[in-house]
């Protein structure tokens, strides 16, 4: 764990940012690997 003290409320909202990230990131790839339309990809539950 890291010493500095984040308010919880700061680290859901980071947290949830990450997540988003991520979600955008995996649904880049879907579309650039398996040459799937972006309506598709988030037509699946990431």
């Amino acid at each position: 764990m890291s010493s500095l003290e984040i308010p919880i409320e700061e680290d859901i909202y980071l947290l949830d940012l990450m997540i988003e990230n991520k979600k955008k990131d995996a649904i880049k790839f879907l579309m650039e690997e398996h040459n799937l339309s972006k309506k598709e990809c988030t037509g699946l539950h990431l």
